[in-house]
């Protein structure tokens, strides 16, 4: 991680307002993506963890057989 004399270096400078808004995205691109790839983990692994509907045997009902038996 950055300290605190490098933040303040990079705040210090002159910057346009296209360099401005390239940063200010790219820094938004950072905190929302990481907050993406980390609910995506999150959820998968609660995932992994149930059946599927397709894998859950049926006893009664529709499908509960083959077709001829």
């Amino acid at each position: 991680m950055a300290d605190t004399g490098q933040i303040k270096e990079l705040l210090d400078q002159k910057m346009t307002r296209q360099n401005f808004l390239r940063a200010f995205g790219v820094g938004l691109l950072a905190v929302f993506g990481a907050g993406n790839v980390l609910s995506y983990l999150l959820r998968s692994s609660n995932q992994s963890k149930r059946t599927s509907v397709l894998a859950q045997k049926t006893t009664t009902g529709f499908g509960a057989s083959k077709f001829g038996r």
